[in-house]
């Protein structure tokens, strides 16, 4: 009838539970994908980095050649040395022992920044041969000679010693008491041989400084 109020009939809802269900599967898809490809990543980081220490390893231990034409740092060059000589004449000093001081500086090449170096040696001063004194001797059964002699020096060790009968060959003296190389030592031999009557001994003895004493003895 006219004026009479209508009732419209409800909205129909055109989306249908199928569609969720695709949207849900597609976000599922999507995550899936997501972590397979971020597990191929890492899994190819861990590889090349596996990779990378083998070629280290491989790799030869020393500086690297370096390439041709490529720019190498110069080597710095040896310091410059210089020897000097001087001479001391010990004949001027007494025997005895000396402290020696030396100074250097490069004060003339290197006015501003100088430097100065000091050393200091101890030596001996040694011009006195060693003193032979007493030498005993007798005549053994056999004919052959022993003798022996007393040798000092105050400054240097006995570094030699020798006898010689007449003018024979000369032939080394044995410690018999004392250090061979020491400052006093008595020197000998038990069986020399030396014809009968009287021959002269010759006895020469050394010290470390290089000064010498001949003495000669008469055996009978």
């Amino acid at each position: 009838p006219a004026g009479a109020a209508r009732t419209l009939p409800e909205p129909v809802n055109l989306q249908s539970g199928d569609g969720n269900d695709k949207k849900e599967g597609d976000k599922k898809n999507g995550e899936a994908k997501e972590k397979e490809d971020k597990d191929k990543k890492e899994k190819g980081a861990a590889d090349k980095a596996a990779k990378d220490k083998e070629k280290a390893k491989e790799k030869p231990k020393g500086p690297p050649t370096p390439l041709r034409g490529a720019a190498t740092k110069p080597q710095a060059e040896p310091a410059p040395t210089e020897s000097f000589t001087w001479a001391f004449d010990t004949k001027k000093f007494r025997d005895g022992i000396y402290l020696l001081k030396f100074v250097l500086d490069d004060r003339l090449s290197d006015p501003e920044d100088n430097l100065t170096s000091v050393a200091v040696r101890s030596i001996i001063v040694d011009n006195t041969p060693p003193a032979i004194e007493k030498m005993e001797s007798s005549r053994n059964q056999d004919g052959t000679v022993r003798f022996k002699v007393d040798v000092k020096d105050a400054q240097s060790p006995i570094a030699n010693a020798t006898y010689r009968v007449e003018e024979g060959e000369p032939y080394a003296l044995a410690a018999l008491s004392g250090a061979p190389d020491g400052l006093a030592v008595t020197l000998g031999v038990s069986r020399a041989k030396v014809e009968s009557g009287a021959q002269k001994v010759e006895i020469k003895v050394t010290d470390s400084a290089g000064n010498s004493s001949v003495r000669t003895f008469t055996v009978k």
